[in-house]
């Protein structure tokens, strides 16, 4: 199974720490934040990960991991026009999550089986957790531009599931959270 990870962001809420280097690339307990999700996400049955990358693409890049491609935009594009910008290079059925998200959901693997041929989100209560499902198919009547993945793909899609679930999820987007999840983190281990 495919996942598509967005790490395109400037990371600005970050402040200086997301100067230098991307924020899915920030430090946790002596690992990145990239691949602390691909470990959790490989663990979940996916296989095929690709970056949707754009600010200090560059720096990804030199994190070489197995299994793993990075498609860099030449413009930027948003969440949605990142996604639509790679389709060329994405299977009949994909997922997208949010590059700066991680997600406790004890029963992640029940939702990736439940939403493999159908166009989803899981919500954790009201919320959506920043992993989302599509079809390919239904994804190319948008053009590439920029373009918000919740805005404007996917509140124009004809059939779109909301599938909840319970559990947390960890945003690394601001000091503060960074370091809540560096702490949860921590105690996990």
């Amino acid at each position: 199974m495919q996942l598509v990870i967005l790490c395109g962001g400037l990371g600005t809420r970050l402040g200086k720490l997301a100067q230098d280097k991307p924020k899915i690339l920030m430090d946790i307990d002596g690992t990145s934040f990239l691949r602390i999700l691909i470990k959790e996400y490989r663990n979940a049955g996916f296989d095929n990960f690709v970056l949707l990358a754009g600010h200090l693409a560059n720096k990804l890049k030199k994190d070489k991991i197995a299994g793993v491609k990075i498609i860099t935009e030449k413009e930027r594009l948003g969440t949605g026009g990142a996604v639509i910008n790679a389709l060329n290079e994405l299977e009949p059925h994909f997922y997208v999550c949010n590059g700066d998200t991680f997600i406790e959901c004890e029963d992640i693997e029940r939702y990736v089986q439940s939403s493999q041929r159908i166009n989803s989100s899981l919500m954790l209560g009201k919320n959506h957790a920043g992993l989302f499902s599509f079809n390919k198919k239904d994804m190319r009547k948008f053009e590439v531009k920029n373009l918000n993945l919740e805005k404007d793909i996917i509140r124009h899609l004809l059939s779109f599931n909301y599938i909840i679930r319970k559990g947390k999820y960890y945003d690394i987007g601001t000091p503060t959270r960074l370091n809540r999840f560096r702490k949860y983190y921590g105690e996990q281990k």
